[in-house]
């Protein structure tokens, strides 16, 4: 086979690999980008429909309470159109659910039960909602209403519970999704992988066998050559191929017996020709020479060998006044460390660094004070499950890559005994020395106290303007009466 066609016949074989490769590295695209869909048609409906319920259910409870302070019919009319709405969104998340239980085949047990008492809920939360809005239109006393208040709140609360075991439930079956599917993707980066190294122990097997099919006639060849340049002219090559090699061994052999038929005249000539020993003795003395000057190139050699060892010495105190330099440069990098770490420790503010996914890295001690854990706890831990509503995680990540940083962003989020407090968060990017995004670095504040202290210096103003509201109306009202009183004394005193 000719060289050409082999080369060609290498280049087929390991574009055909490559091929094959990207072909299956198109199909798995293909399947993770369907199970990417079937979690967003499936998952996701039921995940919006709970958060929606949340919110209707927050609205109803909010505009109730308006209206009760301020009697305005919008309010009313807003406060039985959030009602409508939790029963418009509750339809949603029962037929997301129906449809996700009948694509995944799952038991409908206990996603049936969980959506019932949802459903319970909200009808009593209507109930009472519906009832103190009826108080209300009746005009009965504050006390009355502010009980009410309470039932609403416990509703309320009880139906919000419900609704995040829900999403909890739902963020789960999202998270399962998105683990099988990054199982595919691994399992298919192995796969590529696996062939990618074959392909390339492939490619490098053609390269070696056609790079031998070349080189060893080659060599041959040239073992030939050195033996004709030594004397050998006998030397004949044995290569049976039909392509260039073969006929240049061919063209070889012949260069080698017509050699030695110009040898053999040679020799005759050398015979006949006796002038040549004058030219070879001519030769030597050139040699002579030759080596006279090798011996004096040899001597300035030796000199230079001096020269190069005092070099040598210069250098060596050069590499050691270096080596102290980079000892002070270590050092001052040390104490750099430590003063970031006691500015790090000693912060009265929670202090995170996450990577990108949200897996912690370090915090300080003011940290695991805010949220009640030990050290040992949350290392690696995920910082999502600390979020009360997991779409401000979304936006809060968005925001922070979009601008660079985040500051003074208000938040909820869970300690670790489920409890709830207000927050404030101060974040930045944290990036390598190429500018990729590694995580971010944050600062966390509790500001539930001061949350609470504000709720209830609300609360007291809105007593205070209806307790001015109720003096002023007792006022004009007993200035009325001290009038009807007068004209009926001086009707009874006529007769």
């Amino acid at each position: 086979m000719k060289i050409g066609y082999k080369l060609i016949l290498g280049f087929l074989t390991v574009a055909m690999m490559v091929g094959v490769i990207g072909y299956i590295g198109v199909a798995n695209s293909k399947h993770i980008g369907e199970s990417f869909e079937q979690s967003e048609r499936l998952d996701m409906p039921s995940l919006i429909a709970t958060m929606e319920i949340e919110s209707a259910a927050r609205q109803a409870s909010i505009k109730a309470m308006e209206y009760s302070l301020r009697g305005e019919k919008g309010d009313r009319e807003k406060t039985f159109e959030a009602l409508e709405k939790l029963d418009t969104h509750f339809n949603a998340l029962e037929k997301s659910e129906e449809t996700e239980i009948s694509v995944k085949g799952q038991d409908p047990g206990d996603e049936a039960s969980r959506i019932q008492a949802i459903g319970y809920k909200i009808d009593n939360l209507k109930t009472i909602i519906g009832k103190y809005i009826a108080l209300k239109d009746q005009e009965i006393s504050l006390e009355e209403l502010f009980v009410k208040e309470e039932e609403i709140h416990n509703a309320r609360k009880d139906l919000i519970h419900l609704l995040y075991e829900q999403k909890d439930y739902e963020r789960k079956e999202l998270d399962e999704s998105l683990a099988t599917t990054k199982s595919k993707i691994t399992q298919g980066a192995n796969i590529i992988s696996i062939l990618s190294l074959v392909s390339v122990f492939v490619a490098f097997l053609i390269g070696f066998f056609i790079t031998r099919s070349i080189s060893r006639p080659i060599q041959k060849l040239k073992n030939a050559a050195n033996e004709i340049s030594k004397g050998n002219l006998s030397i004949t090559l044995d290569i049976n191929s039909d392509d260039e090699i073969g006929d240049l061994s061919n063209a070889f052999n012949k260069m080698a017996n017509d050699l030695v038929k110009y040898h053999k005249n040679l020799e005759k000539m050398v015979e006949d020709r006796t002038a040549e020993l004058k030219t070879a003795n001519n030769l030597l003395q050139k040699e002579i020479s030759e080596r006279r000057r090798n011996e004096e190139s040899l001597f300035k050699s030796t000199n230079l060998t001096q020269v190069a060892y005092n070099q040598s010495i210069i250098y060596a105190e050069h590499l050691k006044k270096e080596i102290a330099e980079h000892k002070l440069a270590e050092e001052a990098l040390k104490e750099s460390e430590n003063r970031y770490r006691t500015l790090f420790e000693d912060s009265r503010d929670g202090i995170c660094i996450s990577t990108r996914d949200g897996r912690l890295v370090d915090i300080n001690q003011s940290w695991l004070d805010i949220f009640g854990y030990l050290r040992e706890e949350v290392i690696n831990m995920d910082v999502r499950g600390l979020y009360v509503n997991y779409d401000d995680r979304i936006r809060f990540q968005r925001e922070i890559e979009q601008g660079g940083s985040v500051r003074d962003y208000e938040i909820k989020l869970f300690k670790k005994d489920g409890t709830e407090i207000d927050c404030i968060m101060t974040v930045m990017l944290w990036r390598a020395n190429g500018g990729s995004i590694l995580g971010y670095w944050g600062m966390i504040r509790d500001v539930t106290e001061q949350k609470l202290l504000e709720a209830q210096l609300i609360r007291a103003q809105k007593m205070e303007a209806i307790g001015t509201l109720a003096g002023g109306i007792a006022h004009d009202f007993n200035n009325t009466l001290q009038v009807i009183l007068g004209y009926a004394q001086l009707l009874l005193d006529n007769k």
